[in-house]
C-alpha cells in the first residue's frame, strides 16, 4: 500500500504522508524488500520530480536509506535511473532538499561500482558536491556535501582529479576552522581521500594546510587531533616537498613515528628526506634527542634496497656524533656493515667503511668481529686503504682479541 501510495500525485498530502512513512520503515529490510517487489522504487524516483518541494525531499530522503542499506537496493535505485534526478536536486534552492539528495549520493556511492560513478560524473554531481563546500553553505550541507563527496574520491580517481580540480581542497581545508566537530570531522575524512592526488599535495601546500592542519592538532577535540594527525602523515608520504615543510616547521622529531612505524611508503619517504637534511648536524642531534636512531638502524634490514640505502647514507652523517654512536653499537650496527662492505655498489661499500671508521673512534674493541675485520681488509686494495688501514689499527690496538 505504501509503495502504491507513494505515487499519489493526485493527493500531495497523502503523498507526503506515505514517503515519509517508508523513511521510517525503510530501516526494516522486510520493508525494503516488500516495497522493492510492489514497484515502490519507480513510484519514488517519480516523486523526485515532484513540482512540491517537500515530497522531493522526502523522496531524496528515503533513496537515503535504501542507499545505506546493501548493493541489493542500490541495484533497485541503479534500474531506476533516479541518480540524474538526484543530480538536479542538489541543484535546488531548498537547503534540505540538497542535504538530503547529497546524503542520499555519499551512501550511493559506497558501493563503489564503476558505471555508477561514471554516471556521477557525467551528471555533474562532483562539481556540484564541491561546490556547496563553500562557507556560505549551511553546517549541515557542509557536512553531508563532506560526505558524499569523500565517497565518491574514495572510490575513483578521475573523481578525485576532478574534485580537485574544482577547489575541493581549498574549500575543504577552510572548513576546518568551523566550530562544528562533525564538519571539521567530514572535512577531514574528504581531505584524506583527495590527498592521493599529486595535485592535491601541491594545493595543500599553496594553502598553507600545514598550519592549518596543526591547528587541529593543538586545539580540537582528541579524535579530531587524531585524524588530522592521521592526515598529515598520509600527505607527507605523498609529497617529499610537503614533509619537509612539516619538518622545516615542527622539527626532526616527527621523523621518527614515521621511520618506526609500519607503513613502508612512509618509511621510503621520511629515509630519502633524512639523507637530505642530515648532512647538518644540528639536525642529526634532534633525531637522536628523539631516540630515532634505532628505527634508523632497523631500517638497514628493510625488504626494499632504496630504504636500506638511504639509511645507510644517512648513518654516515649520525655517525660523526658520539651519542648516536654509542645508538649504533647498541642496536646491532655491526653486524649489518659486514654486509655492506662486501657490496659491489661502491657508494654503499664506501658510506658502510665512513660508518665504520667513525665508529672506531672509540671503544674500538667492539669491532673486533671477524667478519667485520675481513670486510675491512677488503677495502684495501681500493682507494678507501687509508681509511681502511686506520681502522685496522684502532682495532689492532685496542686489545689482544682486536689484535688476533
Amino acid at each position: 500500500s505504501v509503495a502504491a501510495l507513494c505515487a499519489a500525485g493526485s493527493n500531495p498530502a497523502l503523498q507526503y504522508n506515505c514517503i515519509s512513512a517508508a523513511v521510517v520503515m525503510g530501516k526494516s529490510s522486510i520493508f525494503r524488500a516488500e516495497f522493492l517487489r510492489a514497484g515502490g522504487m519507480t513510484n519514488l524516483a517519480s516523486a523526485c520530480s515532484s513540482s512540491d518541494e517537500h515530497i522531493k525531499e522526502r523522496a531524496a530522503a528515503t533513496l537515503g536509506v535504501f542507499a545505506s542499506s546493501g548493493e541489493t537496493d542500490r541495484a533497485a535505485i541503479r534500474n531506476s535511473r533516479v541518480i540524474a534526478l538526484l543530480a538536479d536536486l542538489l541543484f535546488s534552492e531548498s537547503v534540505p532538499l540538497k542535504i538530503h539528495a547529497a546524503s542520499a549520493i555519499g551512501h550511493f556511492a559506497r558501493g563503489g561500482v564503476a558505471q555508477d560513478i561514471t554516471e556521477f560524473m557525467n551528471c555533474g554531481i562532483v562539481n556540484a558536491l564541491a561546490a556547496l563546500l563553500e562557507p556560505s553553505s549551511p553546517d549541515k550541507l557542509k557536512e553531508v556535501a563532506c560526505e558524499g563527496l569523500g565517497s565518491l574520491v574514495m572510490a575513483n580517481d578521475s573523481c578525485r582529479n576532478m574534485a580537485v580540480e574544482e577547489g575541493a581542497v581549498r574549500n575543504a581545508l577552510a572548513l576546518l576552522d568551523s566550530p562544528v566537530d562533525n564538519v571539521v570531522g567530514r572535512s577531514l575524512w574528504l581531505l584524506k581521500g583527495l590527498s592521493r592526488s599529486k595535485e592535491a599535495a601541491s594545493q595543500f601546500n599553496d594553502a598553507n594546510g600545514i598550519v592549518v592542519l596543526q591547528k587541529v592538532i593543538d586545539t580540537r577535540a582528541a579524535t579530531l587531533k587524531e585524524e588530522a594527525s592521521s592526515l598529515l602523515i598520509q600527505i607527507c608520504i605523498s609529497s617529499a616537498g610537503v614533509l619537509e615543510l612539516y619538518v622545516q616547521r615542527a622539527g626532526m622529531k616527527i621523523l621518527v613515528p614515521l621511520l618506526a612505524g609500519n607503513n613502508v611508503e612512509a618509511q621510503n619517504t621520511a629515509a630519502e628526506l633524512l639523507v637530505k637534511v642530515s648532512k647538518e648536524q644540528e639536525k642529526c642531534k634532534e633525531v637522536v634527542t628523539a631516540n630515532g636512531v634505532p628505527a634508523i638502524v632497523a631500517l638497514l634490514a628493510s625488504l626494499y634496497n632504496e630504504t636500506q640505502k638511504n639509511a645507510l647514507l644517512s648513518l654516515t652523517s649520525f655517525s660523526e656524533i658520539p651519542e648516536a654512536r654509542a645508538q649504533m653499537k647498541q642496536f646491532g650496527i655491526v653486524g649489518s656493515m659486514v654486509k655492506f662492505l662486501s657490496s659491489p655498489d661502491s657508494v654503499l661499500s664506501g658510506a658502510a667503511l665512513d660508518i665504520v671508521f667513525n665508529l672506531s673512534t672509540e671503544n674500538a674493541v667492539e669491532l673486533a668481529n671477524n667478519e667485520l675485520v675481513t670486510g675491512i681488509l677488503a677495502a684495501l686494495p681500493s682507494s678507501s686503504r687509508v681509511k681502511a688501514f686506520q681502522i685496522l689499527y684502532r682495532i689492532g690496538t685496542s686489545s689482544s682479541t682486536g689484535a688476533t
